[in-house]
């Protein structure tokens, strides 16, 4: 059976968003990645 990789780039911290500094606890690549995760609970995860 194949093993699935989810890898990604996510940019957390200090982040420019409408204008303003702010800073994020997770980025949003990040997100996406927990929610493909949640579908393919075997899948391992590198970041």
């Amino acid at each position: 059976m194949a093993k699935t990789l989810i890898a990604y780039y996510s940019r957390r911290g200090e982040n420019y968003v409408n204008g303003s500094i702010r800073e994020l606890k997770l980025g949003n690549t990040e997100v996406v990645a927990a929610k493909i995760k949640a579908l393919l609970p075997d899948a391992d995860v590198f970041h």
